[in-house]
């Protein structure tokens, strides 16, 4: 196991992505991303102009906001419909 330089921590986390990017990753729009940064429920920063988002939250972001999808077959509700055949 190796340790991390400080240089090491940096450039881990100096990898964050925009809100455009966040929002593809995330698979939403990008103005639900940033009605999500200015309600603090995705933490971002803004060094400059623009805001950056950090890989970690934006998996804790994903990972609390997606809605699971359940696949398993439904029961038929009602009764059956009767098919007729004609021929």
């Amino acid at each position: 196991m190796s340790k991390k330089t400080a240089q090491d921590f940096l450039n881990e986390y100096s990898k964050a992505y925009t809100p455009r990017q966040a929002s593809e990753i995330a698979g939403v729009s990008y103005r639900k991303i940033l009605q999500d940064i200015e309600r603090g429920i995705l933490p971002a920063y803004k060094p400059g102009k623009g805001y950056q988002i950090l890989p970690i939250d934006l998996a804790a972001y994903i990972k609390k906001t997606r809605k699971t999808i359940d696949l398993s077959p439904k029961p038929r509700r009602g009764r059956p419909r009767k098919v007729s055949w004609s021929f």
